[in-house]
């Protein structure tokens, strides 16, 4: 084997690439002067392994972490010379990073950190920082590459810092200033949004439930001059002056999604917001009706008929119901609608008579991906059957995807019968879809299963943890699952090895039906389409 300096740097490049952690990082560059100059060249190139950067807070114990209230920032675990230390080394290959802070020198080493990206940094959250306003605005003048930014959350960011930020940073997508302390909170689409004409979404939101936007003409403004595709509206009450503020706005015009996804606060859009959304957005192609409202029988009826009368292939082709009040019969009004291809029933007051309401419409000819999640409140004679959902298939000839769960408490009346579950895998794998495998007693690991464990400060998936962790499996595929964290990093573990951080013991897991196991109580079939590789997993 050669000696280090006959190794091509272009092939250290490449190597780097493969490297898992930033362990071997650091063994390198104790070897030799000309090993710490060549890693320090691999790490400019920013390899995986060195793109994410994360500085998280003490331990109270084993068990808790020692978050403070939300207004106030928290200490780091790691000390200040460690940050400046690992920023000297990595800094130069660092995209994202992701820190706490409490104490003066803490958050001037995260600064130093900052600075030793040589204005490489794409993302920057200091949501538990403690840096005032105009030290942010100096972190900012530093990272003209920035696209997204979580600024501080207990400090309130004056308006004018906000639009000194635009301008240090134009290349920002994503940027989340709190309201708080401010007399009079508003929106970001009411205020400083317009300064950032890269943003993928514009937000309605002021901190508060329930919020409804006002500000009219400065509502036009932003929509005038922004490149968002999306309306981020989740908690507010939307009105319809407001969506008559944005028609015939460049954003309205660009506009194709309206109440996605499905937030974590309640959303109210008056039923005369909805329509005129439907109305004035000329290319809106999907629309999620929330689930706070009562909009009535009528209402699916004209939603349909707008829709209809859109010119040829620019009707709504994704819906989702989330009426609380809605029925079988809403949903038969829905189903007119032609050309829908994607149809989410969540939360409503369903019985089996939603297969004659779908198959009754135009829209079974269309649909492509069906889900029915959760609309059933009590057990009931009328509840939907495994037999009942076959015939939802076989009546939508081009159906690949569908989605079926119903509480365990109320599946009274199911009847999980082999014969029908088995003819549904059957028919989807038939036209190019595949049922996931869900948990049984023998599986029991499956997406939305929640997990805990614990990390003893060392090196994981690019970054340190300590303490214990929650997390969720997010995807089951290969032997392997990727577990999203609380902290939101995503990771890969063997499925064996997530079997044994399961939050819930095996016997106690939730579980649904395999085909050809009928004891199994609830019902989930599931496949995903990729746009990327135009196929249904």
């Amino acid at each position: 084997m050669g000696s280090g300096p006959s190794v091509p740097d272009d092939i250290r490049g490449h190597v780097a690439k493969y490297v898992p952690d930033r362990a071997p990082f650091l063994a390198l560059r104790a070897a030799s002067k000309f090993e710490r100059d060549a890693v320090q060249r691999t790490i400019a190139r920013r390899p995986g392994a060195v793109r994410r950067f994360g500085f998280y807070p003490h331990w109270a114990d084993g068990e808790t972490l020692a978050w403070e209230p939300d207004e106030q920032p928290t200490e780091c675990a790691a000390s200040s010379l460690a940050i400046s230390t690992l920023g000297k080394v990595f800094g130069t290959g660092v995209v994202h990073l992701s820190a706490c802070g409490r104490a003066a020198p803490a958050v001037a080493a995260l600064e130093f950190f900052v600075k030793q990206t040589n204005g490489g940094l794409e993302t920057l959250e200091l949501y538990r920082a403690n840096v005032a306003p105009d030290r942010l605005l100096e972190l900012c003048r530093a990272c003209p590459r920035l696209k997204e930014l979580r600024t501080p959350v207990h400090a309130l960011i004056p308006y004018g810092i906000v639009e000194a930020i635009a301008q240090a940073c134009p290349l920002i997508e994503g940027i989340s200033v709190t309201n708080n302390g401010r007399d009079e909170p508003l929106s970001p689409a009411e205020t400083w949004a317009r300064h950032f004409p890269r943003l993928k979404a514009l937000s309605f939101r002021n901190g508060w439930l329930e919020y409804q936007p006002t500000k009219l003409d400065a509502i036009r403004a932003t929509a005038l001059v922004t490149n968002a595709t999306a309306m981020d509206v989740d908690g507010c009450y939307i009105t319809p002056e407001v969506i008559q503020a944005l028609v015939g706005t460049p954003f309205g015009d660009r506009l194709e999604r309206l109440g996605f996804p499905e937030g974590t606060s309640p959303t109210s859009l008056e039923l005369d917001a909805l329509l005129a959304a439907v109305l004035g957005f000329p290319r809106l192609r999907a629309l999620a009706i929330p689930g706070y409202m009562v909009y009535g029988h009528g209402f699916y009826r004209a939603l349909a008929r707008i829709s209809n009368e859109r010119p040829a292939g620019t009707g709504l082709r994704n819906l989702a119901i989330r009426e609380l009040d809605a029925t079988d019969e809403y949903v038969a009004e829905a189903c007119r609608t032609e050309g829908l291809e994607v149809l989410t029933l969540d939360g409503i007051d369903a019985t089996r008579g939603i297969v004659d309401a779908i198959l009754g419409g135009a829209a079974a000819r269309s649909l492509t991906s069906i889900s029915i999640r959760y609309c059933a409140y009590a057990p009931r004679a009328t509840a939907l059957r495994a037999c009942d959902v076959l015939r939802l298939v076989q009546g939508c000839p081009r159906m690949k995807h569908l989605s079926w769960f119903c509480d365990e408490e109320f599946q009274e009346g199911t009847d999980l019968r082999r014969g029908p579950c088995k003819a549904i895998v059957q028919l989807l794998e038939s036209r190019g879809g595949r049922v996931a495998v869900q948990p049984t007693r023998a599986n029991p690991v499956a997406v939305g299963r929640r997990v805990r464990k614990k990390f003893n400060g060392d090196w994981y998936e690019g970054r340190v943890r300590f303490g214990w962790y929650e997390g969720v499996v997010e995807s089951v595929e290969d032997g392997l699952c990727e577990i999203r964290w609380s902290d939101g990093d995503t990771t890969s573990m063997e499925v064996s090895d997530v079997a044994k951080i399961l939050k819930q013991p095996i016997e106690a897991a939730t579980r649904v039906l395999v085909p050809g196991d009928e004891r199994e109580p609830e019902v989930l079939f599931s496949c995903r389409y990729d746009r990327a590789t135009e196929r249904y997993y």
